[in-house]
């Protein structure tokens, strides 16, 4: 397996559960009795048998300055909008965004009105036109097309809601296939 830049912080992101940051690699959570960060696409997960905070920031601290890896958090993370973002919530999926096959990998983050934000990533423009294609089918069918959405999103953009998980969630969101560059 090839290591990615995403690899790291992909895996911190699934780990990590709250926003109590202990300042070690690009990003870490401590909740004691364990801490968790990740430095480029390493990993590391401490855990102690005893909550002792100072201890485990201590040796993630010792274990950080020890990994050779220079990489940027991903750049994608940038792409979503602050107002309202919960910075803790961004996840990194490397296949199966939201539970389809079909939107490969990306990541999704949670807001602060319940509203939920994803990015999935494709290779090429058609591939990403054709999963809009093949989402909005799927939404067609298990949730609901909802009419209007501002015209800034593009000829091709609609706004729907996905079922997540339980009928009382929902994915809301325009989505366009337009290209950016990261």
């Amino acid at each position: 397996m090839r290591w990615k830049r995403s690899s790291g912080f992909g895996i911190f992101s699934r780990f990590r559960t709250g926003d109590r940051a202990a300042g070690v690699g690009l990003d870490s959570c401590l909740d004691d009795p364990s801490l968790i960060f990740y430095r480029g696409r390493y990993f590391v997960m401490l855990y102690a048998t005893g909550a002792n905070s100072a201890i485990l920031k201590e040796m993630a601290m010792l274990i950080s300055s020890k990994i050779v890896d220079p990489s940027p958090p991903p750049k994608e993370i940038s792409l979503f909008p602050k107002d309202g973002l919960r910075p803790e919530s961004i996840q990194y999926f490397p296949e199966g965004l939201l539970g389809h096959g079909f939107l490969g990998r990306g990541f999704q983050a949670s807001y602060t009105d319940q509203a939920h934000l994803f990015l999935a990533i494709f290779r090429s423009l058609k591939d990403a036109a054709g999963a809009l294609k093949t989402y909005r089918t799927t939404i067609s069918k298990t949730g609901k097309i909802i009419p209007g959405i501002p015209s800034t999103f593009g000829p091709d953009a609609w706004k729907g809601e996905d079922p997540i998980k339980d009928s009382s969630s929902s994915c809301k969101g325009a989505l366009s296939p337009r290209r950016r560059r990261v």
